[in-house]
């Protein structure tokens, strides 16, 4: 009996130590998509992060993201591990979400837009808040 009942702790043990969870299959490499899962229209939106001075880096081109919609796969460096999206507002205005997606290696992250959240305005001529290889883009307001 109690072979028994040792058997039965073991199972359920095993059982409840086991991972439900998806399985993330290594890529060979980092990549991201973002998915906007809100009733809003974002339009001219990319993807950039901070390097170690401050400087922000342009990482992709997102498009415009529709409801429901969804970016490109974008394929990224090792050293990136954190992700802010910015986004046209209402031309001129652009705003960064306040959201800090956080990238894991060797895997396709999607990255979710969802809920209530803020944006932060920027200033685009600004390399520290937003990144300067995407300036040209915009016209010189005088």
């Amino acid at each position: 009996m109690k072979k028994l009942l040792f058997l039965l702790v073991l199972i359920l043990a095993v059982s409840c130590a086991k991972d439900d969870g998806e399985q993330e299959e290594d890529q060979g490499y980092t990549s991201f998509i973002v998915v906007n899962k809100t009733p809003q229209f974002f339009l001219n939106s990319i993807a950039a992060c901070y390097d170690e001075s401050g400087l922000c880096v342009f990482v992709g081109e997102l498009g415009d993201l529709a409801e429901g919609g969804q970016s490109p796969e974008i394929k990224t460096s090792d050293g990136i591990e954190k992700i802010y999206i910015f986004s046209d507002f209402a031309y001129p205005v652009t705003i960064r979400f306040d959201i800090e997606f956080i990238l894991k290696r060797n895997v396709k992250n999607i990255l979710t837009l969802e809920g209530d959240f803020r944006g932060t305005h920027v200033d685009r001529y600004n390399p520290f808040e937003y990144p300067e290889s995407r300036k040209d883009i915009y016209p010189v307001f005088n």
